[in-house]
């Protein structure tokens, strides 16, 4: 009797927490509208380690803030015409977006428009070369995948500014800039993941993202490649990069459940999660909208200020009392995301004012902050 009860309790909980296949059910489609939550400075997460029948508890993440996503039908547009095969389009602001082809249980990415890396102000299409797979269905536990994509960038050496090219020793007639990319991903753990609106049953997978940039100029001698050092702080934009996370899957979640980012040494450095119930006081933001703001404002001192979809490069946050006085000042880099905790508790009780510049002096944001007195 007892032998059979114990067979009863390990097949329960073999049931329970049984290893799961990700279907199509999970894909995103025209309609869909997520909400994404943002921590940039994940406290004591800890990612267990690779196999099966693993339990993680991401419930305390610190939620700043959230991106929406859209999901829509492609427009009926010029820019269109140079993706005929995609069926789903996500805007990233006015100008552009990203092109996807949904089939057969896998979303391809079919390219991009916007405006040209360079200037910022030339509206490019930019269609893929090879295969850029966004998400691929059904996916099981030690499913491994690669791929490599690539696209490139052309436009006439009349578009740039003279101040881009002061370094380089020729005028070029175009500029053509080739990205190559390769993603390489292992579902390595399934098991249970905690999130503050309850518990799933999941696969992990770590993806590795790579990407390397060739920036050629176009001379009476052809084609010849040079150094984005040439470029000065723009060339830091072309460095070669490479970006690891563990991605969290479960069956019916549309899109990836949860996103850790790692940096080179393990350490974590940005956590997101999908989110289902927004209260009215939640900060949203579209994933191409900068923004910067301070929490918790009232504050008893300590203080977060969140840097959202900021361009890479270095800031300065001043807070000055309500006369002019500057009575802080710090300079910070940013890379793109980022969140600055400081103590400002040596500030009196009173309303203060916080101002955000960039390299160039340029005024971000202009807020209020309230000093509370314990």
């Amino acid at each position: 009797m007892q032998r059979i009860l114990l067979f009863v309790l390990v097949l329960f909980s073999t049931t329970v927490h049984s290893q799961i296949t990700v279907t199509s059910s999970s894909l995103v489609s025209v309609g869909d509208t997520l909400f994404t939550g943002i921590d940039n400075d994940p406290i004591d997460l800890d990612l267990g380690s690779t196999g099966p029948n693993q339990s993680w508890d991401f419930s305390q993440l610190d939620v700043a803030f959230y991106n929406r996503t859209e999901f829509v039908a492609v427009p009926d547009n010029d820019e269109s015409d140079a993706f005929p095969n995609a069926n789903l389009f996500v805007s990233t602001g006015t100008v552009g977006g990203v092109y996807y082809r949904k089939e057969n249980g896998v979303i391809y990415e079919e390219g991009r428009s916007g405006l040209d890396p360079l200037t910022n102000e030339v509206p490019l299409s930019v269609k893929n070369t090879g295969v850029a797979i966004y998400r691929t269905t059904p996916l099981e536990y030690e499913d491994t995948s690669n791929n490599n994509y690539s696209f490139e960038v052309k436009f006439s050496g009349e578009l740039i500014p003279d101040t881009l090219l002061e370094n380089v020793p020729i005028t070029p007639d175009s500029v053509r800039i080739t990205v190559d990319n390769t993603r390489e991903g292992t579902v390595d753990a399934w098991g249970s993941l905690e999130l503050p609106d309850g518990t799933y049953d999941v696969l992990r997978e770590r993806v590795t993202i790579s990407s390397e940039t060739v920036i050629e100029v176009k001379t009476f001698l052809g084609w010849l490649e040079i150094d984005p050092a040439l470029l000065g702080g723009l060339g830091d934009l072309f460095a070669p990069t490479s970006t690891d996370s563990y991605r969290f899957y479960a069956d019916g979640v549309k899109e990836v459940l949860a996103q850790v980012n790692i940096d080179e040494d393990g350490v974590v450095t940005r956590a997101s999660i999908r989110a289902r119930d927004l209260n009215s006081s939640a900060i949203v933001l579209r994933p191409d909208e900068s923004e910067v703001f301070v929490h918790p404002n009232p504050s008893f001192g300590n203080v977060s200020f969140e840097f959202v979809n900021l361009k890479r490069g270095y800031y300065s946050i001043q807070v000055s009392n309500i006369l002019g006085k500057r009575l802080y000042n710090q300079r910070f880099f940013v890379d793109q995301n980022a969140r600055i905790n400081e103590d400002l508790s040596f500030l009196s009780k009173g309303t203060y004012i916080y101002t955000i510049t960039n390299e160039s002096g340029e005024r971000i944001s202009t807020k209020r902050l309230v000093i509370l007195t314990p």
